[in-house]
């Protein structure tokens, strides 16, 4: 089996200060069959998207931060990315990953827009015990015409956002369709494009399981693009905070009609007890009432609208 411990390579520094990006996709290459990164403590400094391939497990130790930097120009929106191919279609791109533990941190101070974890025509990923802070106006993680992926017991911190925008598309993990826009576009450490396949698959075979979302007004969960992504688990999540910003709720999960067969169960949602804001827990835009079914949630303060 391959193991790389990335602080064995001497340029990178873990620092905060001086730019790992480069040295940090070289270990990624280096387990480009397959094979376990490891991250210890540090905070390593990102100008560009690290590419992350077929089995591999990407483990961060608690302490170890992925930190955009606010210094490169352009300025980085993303700081992990599948890898894609121009022919790969459908579900047919990278598989078998584990991404684990960790801080990704889109800078406190960087009012640029971030999707902090991307992938596109991937099968069979799973992003666990990960925390996630300070992602502007995009998404912590988008999953874009993907299958069998599993986000589970990790941590959302809200985002903060200093406009009013006209509309509030925004969700901390959003699904997506593989077309432009979505997945990129994504650009690797040395400036070069990651091209895929714009064939606008759906994503399907979802779980989001036991994560704290710590909501600011905008969804946990969610799209506002097309797609009809199908077969979605949702359950033992937690909600806490308000669902509602500048006088509209998008709710704390949202779907648009295309979505069918999402099931949202055992979740916990947590309203402020004298909202200034209105609160939603669930939308589902489609009119087949199966198309979005709960049960045994639990809620708490005050809702406009369960």
């Amino acid at each position: 089996m391959t193991f790389i411990n990335v602080r064995e390579n001497p340029d990178v520094y873990a620092d905060g200060a001086h730019d790992d990006t480069r040295a940090l996709q070289a270990c990624l290459d280096e387990a480009k069959d397959g094979g376990t990164v490891y991250f210890p403590d540090g905070t390593y400094l990102l100008s560009g998207a690290l590419i992350f391939y077929s089995h591999q497990r990407l483990r961060l130790s608690d302490n170890a931060v992925l930190l955009r930097s606010a210094q490169s120009d352009p300025l980085t929106h993303y700081l992990l990315a599948s890898y894609s191919e121009p022919e790969w279609a459908g579900y047919s791109g990278t598989h078998d990953v584990v991404i684990s533990g960790g801080v990704f941190d889109g800078g406190a101070d960087i009012e640029e827009v971030s999707t902090l974890v991307n992938t596109v025509h991937c099968s069979n990923i799973l992003i666990e015990n990960c925390r996630f802070r300070h992602c502007f106006r995009w998404h912590f993680i988008e999953i874009n015409g993907t299958e069998k992926a599993t986000v589970r017991n990790c941590v959302f911190e809200g985002p903060s956002y200093t406009f009013v925008p006209d509309h509030l598309l925004n969700e901390m993990i959003q699904l997506d369709s593989s077309h432009q826009g979505s997945y990129g576009p994504v650009y690797d450490c040395s400036g070069t494009l990651v091209d895929f396949f714009d064939d606008g698959m759906a994503c399907r075979d979802i779980v989001i399981e036991n994560n704290l979302f710590k909501c600011d007004g905008f969804p946990g969960i969610g799209h506002h693009g097309d797609g009809a992504h199908h077969d979605i688990d949702i359950r033992g999540n937690i909600f806490d905070g308000p669902s509602g910003r500048y006088g509209k709720s998008r709710g704390y999960i949202f779907f648009k009609p295309d979505v069918y067969n999402v099931r949202v169960y055992d979740n916990v949602f947590l309203a402020p007890e004298e909202p200034t804001e209105p609160n939603v827990a669930m939308i589902s835009e489609n009119p087949d009432p199966s198309a979005l079914t709960e049960w045994d949630n639990v809620f708490r303060g005050r809702f406009d609208n369960r």
